[in-house]
């Protein structure tokens, strides 16, 4: 997370991946990078988030039954608690 949002780091190449799995220590982590090992998960909970209405990040789910996209500010989310306590 800190590599992404912090550090700008394009953390979908493999390079950058195997540098902060090494970073971290890691265990299997080439494997898992080489043999895409994780894969069908990340499809599968993108497919999931999209059936759902979910196309941007971050995206907040609020009890189930209201989607908040996007960084917003606290006013955002505290109408959205509103609405659903009156629901």
């Amino acid at each position: 997370m800190q590599a992404y949002w912090e550090e700008s780091q394009n953390i979908g190449d493999p390079e950058v991946l195997r540098t902060l799995a090494k970073e971290l220590q890691l265990e299997d982590a080439e494997a898992a990078v080489t043999a895409n090992r994780h894969g069908d998960d990340v499809a599968r909970a993108t497919a999931e988030a999209q059936a759902i209405g979910i196309n941007a990040i971050p995206a907040f789910l609020l009890d189930d039954r209201l989607i908040v996209l996007g960084a917003q500010p606290d006013k955002v989310f505290e109408q959205a608690f509103d609405q659903l306590a009156r629901a």
